[in-house]
């Protein structure tokens, strides 16, 4: 009988020692799982660590190729916690969906982010200058209220239909100054339509309308110094050849290196100015 009481004893305690082990363990797990959890929630993904905003630092890195009164428009514009309007406005060469706006909106909405940089595309088709000028399609511009206006002002369309560079030239400066009164802070940069193979009369009106620009301190954007040489058949491949449907419009690859050419402008490579 003593000796059984001894087993039971013996019995017990081993059973204590293996229930308080048992219990211990699941502590030690249930601490470790909220910890654990813990560390995850603080640590951001790697998902959101690549999409979390960029520091003012890195945003102006991105500026170095820009001309230094846009660099001021996004400073300004990052200081204030403010949205830039960049709007894009030009002729059917300037489509609003499809062509190099498109690629340059994508570009730097994602390079600046869309909470700094709104990018909006206005397409202008089939009217000349003295059109959007006398039927005041200016206006719907100005109600876009852009910060920074990147224009290509109908010179390709003026072409077709015999407008006078000098009359062009004369609508340009209304529609400058309609913009400049309706947003006396705005930027305007000028940029030509496409170029246009073995073109005569057309690529004297573009020298005409760079000369402009630099007698009246506007940024000129100088986009046909990558394309091909004019008088190139080579032109043909960047350019609808005459006679086929939307003829004198970039093709597919046009549009990509009129792109190429802007969103190196607009967003330089960090990589180099590291």
């Amino acid at each position: 009988m003593k000796k059984l009481a001894v087993v039971v004893v013996v019995v017990l305690s081993i059973v204590s020692i293996i229930a308080s082990k048992m219990h211990w363990d699941q502590k030690i797990e249930a601490k470790a799982s909220v910890e654990s959890e813990s560390i995850v929630k603080d640590k951001p993904t790697l998902k959101e660590e690549k999409n979390s905003p960029k520091t003012k630092r890195e945003l102006m890195k991105l500026t170095k190729n820009l001309d230094q009164a846009v660099i001021n428009q996004i400073e300004s514009a990052i200081d204030k916690q403010k949205q830039l309007q960049l709007v894009i406005v030009g002729s059917t060469s300037t489509p609003e969906t499809n062509g190099w706006p498109s690629l340059l909106k994508k570009q730097i909405e994602a390079e600046y982010g869309k909470e700094l940089i709104k990018v909006t595309v206005k397409e202008i088709p089939g009217k000349t200058s003295t059109e959007v000028v006398n039927e005041e399609l200016y206006k719907e511009i100005n109600e876009l209220k852009p910060d920074v206006l990147l224009y290509e002002p109908f010179f390709l369309y003026d072409n077709g239909v015999l407008i006078t560079t000098e009359k062009r030239l004369e609508n340009l400066s209304f529609m400058l100054g309609e913009f400049k009164s309706e947003n006396p802070e705005i930027v305007t940069i000028l940029q030509p339509a496409n170029p246009l193979y073995n073109a005569i009369h057309y690529p004297k009106e573009v020298t005409e309308l760079m000369e402009y620009a630099v007698e009246n301190d506007v940024i000129y954007l100088n986009h046909w110094e990558v394309w091909p040489n004019l008088n190139s058949e080579e032109m043909n491949d960047y350019v609808i050849q005459s006679g086929e449907e939307n003829s004198g419009q970039p093709t597919e690859a046009g549009h990509q290196l009129w792109a190429d050419y802007l969103i190196d402008y607009f967003i330089a490579n960090t990589d180099e100015n590291e």
